[in-house]
């Protein structure tokens, strides 16, 4: 009686299983990153020195799916009239903003912004004073004295925020996280 000879793993099997493994996860990743992600590239100065004219940056699409902007953060939201801007947060629900002769105050304490510059050309043009509404942000650009923002348009409704600027992906050398 001739003994059944039981199957053998090969390597050309194993390459197989290996292979196909590699390609459903790598294809997963593209799939979840596509989701989370998408690339933004800077239109202005108004954000110099954290983000430069044609800095390509990532946009954390998910960010704000549990929770509002947080102050400090760099946010991409719609404009009326449909384009993109990105800014930072300065203040949040409930936040008394004050902006005046090359200084911001957020609920009557002047806030110490190392990213932020003026050069004193035009901050005499826009002061502003507002109270924070629920379901808004109150934004600025970090070049305030070249920055379209809040001071012209008023607080942002967090429903138009896309998401959050996480990182600078071009030019290489400027690579960092934001």
């Amino acid at each position: 009686m001739r003994r059944r000879r039981e199957p053998r793993v090969t390597w050309r099997l194993i390459g197989r299983l290996i292979s196909t493994a590699l390609a459903a996860t790598i294809a997963a990743l593209a799939v979840w990153f596509g989701l989370t992600y998408r690339i933004g590239v800077v239109p202005s100065d108004s954000m110099s020195p954290t983000l430069k004219f044609g800095d390509q940056y990532l946009i954390n699409v998910r960010a704000y799916r549990h929770k509002p902007p947080q102050r400090r953060e760099v946010i991409v939201f719609r404009q009326d009239n449909g384009d993109f801007l990105v800014k930072r947060v300065v203040g949040i629900a409930g936040d008394w903003v004050v902006v005046t002769q090359g200084h911001t105050y957020l609920n009557g304490t002047e806030l110490q912004e190392r990213y932020a510059v003026w050069s004193g050309e035009a901050w005499n043009d826009r002061p502003q004073q507002a109270v924070v509404k629920e379901g808004e942000v109150f934004v600025l650009g970090d070049n305030r004295d070249r920055s379209e923002d809040s001071r012209d348009f008023g607080a942002v409704p967090t429903d138009t925020v896309l998401g959050r600027a996480e990182r600078i992906i071009f030019p290489r050398e400027r690579r960092a996280q934001l």
